[in-house]
């Protein structure tokens, strides 16, 4: 796992190639009032056996898949939209 801030999976995806794309999932994290926390996100390499399996079950937890051929502005924008800070 791979727990970063988005200022930094940004950098991570501005430099990853489309063959090595990176994925980010959502960390939920129960806080005590029972609510779910959606604040931290997990950014990790797309082509590993683990990734490819949630990949593959459709994880309710993925934010996408991304590259540096992505628009920033449209990756940023979705990123923030799963943090909560949007």
């Amino acid at each position: 796992m791979s727990i970063a801030n988005i200022d930094l999976i940004m950098r991570r995806i501005m430099t990853t190639e489309r063959d090595s794309p990176l994925a980010v999932f959502l960390i939920r994290n129960t806080i005590p009032n029972g609510e779910t926390d959606q604040h931290f996100l997990d950014c990790v390499f797309a082509n590993t056996v683990n990734t490819q399996a949630r990949l593959r079950e459709c994880d309710p937890d993925l934010v996408g898949v991304f590259h540096r051929d992505h628009n920033p502005t449209h990756v940023l924008q979705r990123l923030l939209s799963f943090s909560g800070r949007a």
